[in-house]
């Protein structure tokens, strides 16, 4: 009496038996080249692309265009709900394993098509309602403050939903297409909003910095792949490994190099130093003053007195320049300097993330927003968000 091999080795993963699904790595290494060709298949079936996800995602861009117009977080997240980001990532991860170079083009055509409504949506709400920058700039809402909290949430969050989508045949990726629109998709909104607005300077490093958490969740995704035992497979899984490598470090140093070099302080002293001398020079001349007044000895002994005072280095260290503070520039998206503390009057400059300031100490509560008056490297005095400088 034979044993039938389904209850051995079953034709289908995700229709084994609960004690065998327990050790999922285990039955992956033990099955046949049959079972693991009809599971990638299984796997690019569910991870295509239908109707239903352009549907999604039209309604989540409605939703989110309404939500930024009106200011409401509530429509901003039922917009996050129902965005379903992460099929083209899994699509493009399941096709590098197989491989399927067809199924690997879609997936990266249906990301970027994913990367533009949201930069698109950006975009629109800016032409349609200017006030709606005004009141997104002095929000930390669609900032990417790179915190090592928000780093661990990505990663957990890559790592869970290929678990998820090789063990579990009907799981729901709401919660992790929730997470990665809020860490990687509404930056790029905002960074349309920018685009928009005309500032060159500013979006290009935050569509920079969410690009580098895109390709790392898609890296994330493979090594989890590659780990559970579907290993990138020929040239076209490598390729998109390599890819996605080679981007996400290009990347890096892009975002890097969007702050300035941190020896800017180094002139600064320069400057002070230059501006203390003047007030030495007047006490230099009295000396010949004394000198026809008294005996040629008197005159030695009274320059001998008085070459001290300007040797004396206590009064550069007291000056008052030296305790204006230095500030950088916290946002990411970067920061406006306008004439006045008012939304409305001139902008003066726009400062990059990590760009460093002057603080003249003069602050100023107005519309709602704590005013820091700031000197800038070439001179110019203006006003910016004090909850945006550090």
């Amino acid at each position: 009496m034979s044993i039938p091999t389904t209850e051995t080795k079953p034709d289908c993963f995700h229709s084994s038996v609960r004690p065998q699904a327990r050790n999922i790595r285990q039955l992956i290494e033990t099955a046949g080249p049959r079972e693991r060709h009809e599971f990638l298949h299984s796997l690019i079936e569910r991870s295509s692309v239908n109707n239903n996800y352009f549907f999604q995602l039209l309604l989540s861009a409605v939703l989110l265009t309404l939500g930024l117009i009106a200011d409401l977080p509530l429509l901003i997240f039922v917009a996050a709900v129902c965005a379903p980001v992460i099929n083209p990532l899994l699509g493009m991860v399941v096709a590098g394993a197989k491989p399927d170079l067809k199924h690997l083009l879609k997936s990266s055509v249906y990301a970027l098509f994913t990367v533009l409504v949201f930069f698109g949506v950006g975009w629109l709400v800016m032409r349609f309602d200017p006030s709606t920058f005004e009141q997104l700039k002095n929000s930390q809402f669609f900032a990417l403050n790179n915190t090592w909290l928000e780093w661990l949430v990505l990663a957990v969050i890559a790592i869970i939903s290929v678990w998820l989508f090789l063990y579990r045949n009907g799981f729901p990726p709401v919660i992790p297409s929730t997470v990665l629109v809020y860490l990687i998709f509404l930056p790029i909104t905002y960074a349309g909003l920018l685009f928009a607005q005309g500032q060159g300077k500013s979006f290009l490093p935050l569509l920079a910095s969410s690009g580098f958490r895109l390709l790392i969740c898609l890296l994330l995704m493979i090594l989890t792949m590659w780990v559970i035992g579907f290993s990138p497979r020929k040239a076209i899984g490598w390729i998109l490994f390599g890819v996605a490598l080679l981007g996400a470090a290009l990347l890096f140093f892009e975002v890097r190099g969007s702050s300035p070099v941190a020896a800017q302080p180094t002139p600064e002293p320069t400057v002070r130093s230059l501006a203390a001398l003047p007030s030495l020079e007047p006490t230099s001349p009295p000396s010949p003053t004394l000198a026809p007044s008294a005996s040629p000895l008197p005159s030695a002994t009274a320059i001998s007195t008085q070459t001290p005072l300007p040797t004396e280095t206590p009064e550069p260290t007291q000056t008052p320049t030296e305790e204006l503070l230095k500030a950088r520039v916290m946002a990411v998206s970067g920061l406006v300097v306008r004439e006045s503390p008012d939304m409305g009057s001139l902008i003066l400059a726009y400062l990059n993330y990590g760009e460093e300031v002057t603080l003249l100490e003069e602050q100023v509560y107005e519309q709602g927003i704590n005013w820091e008056k700031i000197q800038l490297s070439d001179g110019t005095i203006g006003w910016s968000a004090a909850q945006f400088l550090k």
